[in-house]
């Protein structure tokens, strides 16, 4: 009862003296089921100026938990195609796509992370992202979406998830004026778990219908 109280009399110091910290979440990296022959197709992935830089912040009392989405993108984004084509190259708007077969430029419509009442409870991590394809003629740009979220679809996904580590130090928060200090439990490492997850199952999805729809063509 004690613990709780002085619990509850720190964050209430906190919201008076209205300073708030951030803590970066770490998205561990995840893998992907290489396929049995690589296509040869020439894929080059656009992105614009500014997804790489794209933070993604999500509050709770006192603190912000900040996502390095735009830079983990570019990273899982690569290795997603990696894993079906022989060669996945980066560029800006400005690169030159007349050597590729497939133009692929990615868009982040949405991500939700939102932090749990307890820290110790898993985060209902959602996100969508979007592919605008280009391809060499006679096929016609087209747009493919895919979803994902914290929840486990498959014993693959399952193993993977419990293969990625949440294991860190505590985040130690003290304010000088207050002369008060608390440290805040590794949730940032298990929300950047579940959000890994959920990249990982829209990039899945993504690859899926772009192999579907080149098939077909």
């Amino acid at each position: 009862m004690k613990i709780q109280i002085n619990l509850v009399v720190i964050l209430l110091s906190l919201v008076l003296v209205g300073c708030k910290t951030t803590a970066p979440v770490p998205m561990p990296k995840t893998s992907f089921k290489p396929a049995e022959n690589l296509s040869n197709e020439k894929v080059l992935v656009v992105f614009e100026d500014n997804f790489a830089k794209h933070l993604h912040n999500e509050s709770q009392l006192m603190m912000i938990f900040q996502y390095d989405l735009g830079q983990y993108l570019s990273y899982a984004i690569k290795d997603s195609l990696d894993s079906s084509y022989a060669t996945v190259d980066i560029g800006s708007t400005t690169a030159d796509k007349s050597n590729y077969d497939i133009v692929i430029t990615p868009r982040l419509v949405r991500f939700e992370a939102p932090v749990p009442i307890q820290v110790y409870l898993r985060t209902k991590s959602e996100i969508e992202i979007e592919y605008t394809v280009n391809t060499k003629a006679p096929l016609k740009p087209f747009i493919i979406q895919g979803f994902g979220d914290y929840e486990i679809d498959s014993d693959e996904e399952e193993k993977i998830y419990d293969s990625l580590s949440v294991s860190g130090p505590d985040i130690y928060y003290y304010d000088v004026s207050t002369g008060i200090g608390m440290n805040i439990p590794n949730y940032a490492y298990v929300a950047g778990r579940d959000s890994a997850i959920a990249v990982r199952q829209s990039l899945v999805s993504l690859l899926s219908q772009l192999k579907k729809k080149l098939k077909n063509t």
